[in-house]
């Protein structure tokens, strides 16, 4: 009697902490202040407030540079929720066998740009000029095992830093101009309507089968409609996803409660551009992640 007093006891305490003025406070752990993922972490800090904001409860920001980092501080307990990218879950996530996923994230996708009209796709068969982003150095790995595989001429790589993309992309004249990103790009959709010389093209088969061959984390989507102009459709981009991730043993009670924020904004008017695209029924194609059991249960895996 003893023992299931106390449990009782300390049963209520748990859910009364939740929902009283006193209710605790619980951190996002994501990467540096300039990333995506502490955009996201943000605004998902500002869903959370308004969202439960009966419990007096509130969701804090944290900047940690190293995946590996943030995966440790939820293993001490100094953390309640992280953002991986994709590469790191899919690395660093055996090793964390108390570290659950709670759901995958909006898409990061390979935008290729070309400013020739004749143009139609970019493969590996006639040398080329490639201007390609630093955060898109997957896509060169495998292009350069696939010329020497198929005996091609190398072609010329021309790496930029986030704060020339503009300047790079203004003064393209041949070749592809690549970058990893979200969906959404407003500077992007504005040079196309206002250029129409500019388009984005698709990637042939065998780099898209090349580069998933490779690399496990990225999959094929498909570009949403009506979002750029003069875009062929359906147009194949190589995809990756990050992951929100937990202690496993985190309480069903929370992570539920962060399933509902996370999304509540696919329906408005105009969502935030990392929130307008995130999908639960994604999930299903990562169905070799350790997921939260109330995630397993949500997705139906």
């Amino acid at each position: 009697m003893k023992i299931k007093k106390w449990s009782t006891i300390a049963l209520g305490w748990l859910v009364f902490s939740f929902h009283s003025p006193a209710a605790p406070h619980f951190s996002i752990i994501s990467g540096e202040q300039e990333s995506g993922s502490y955009q996201f972490a943000e605004e998902f800090s500002r869903l959370w407030e308004v969202s439960i904001s009966k419990t007096n409860s509130s969701l804090v920001p944290i900047s940690v540079k190293s995946p590996e980092k943030r995966l440790k501080r939820l293993q001490l307990l100094q953390g309640n929720l992280a953002i991986l990218d994709a590469k790191s879950a899919h690395q660093l996530l055996p090793k964390y066998p108390e570290i659950a996923v709670i759901s995958i994230l909006w898409p990061n996708v390979l935008f290729v740009i070309s400013h020739q009209l004749d143009i139609e796709k970019i493969q590996i068969s006639t040398p080329k000029t490639i201007h390609i982003h630093e955060n898109s150095d997957y896509f060169v790995t495998t292009w350069s095992k696939l010329l020497s595989s198929q005996n091609y001429k190398p072609d010329q790589f021309h790496w930029f830093h986030s704060e020339e993309s503009q300047e790079i992309l203004l003064n393209l004249k041949e070749g592809f101009f690549l970058m990893t990103a979200p969906y959404l790009l407003k500077e992007l959709r504005q040079l196309l309507n206002t250029d129409t010389s500019y388009r984005l093209i698709p990637i042939d088969e065998m780099l898209l089968s090349g580069n998933q061959q490779h690399y496990p984390w990225l999959v094929t989507s498909f570009l949403p409609d009506n979002l750029y102009p003069s875009t062929p459709q359906p147009l194949p981009m190589l995809t990756s996803y990050p992951v929100l991730v937990a202690r496993a043993d985190t309480d069903s009670y929370f992570i539920e409660k962060v399933l509902t924020v996370l999304f509540s904004q696919r329906d408005l008017i105009q969502p935030h551009v990392l929130f307008r695209f995130l999908d639960p029924q994604k999930n299903q194609l990562f169905k070799n992640y350790p997921f939260h059991r109330v995630s397993k249960q949500s997705f139906k895996l």
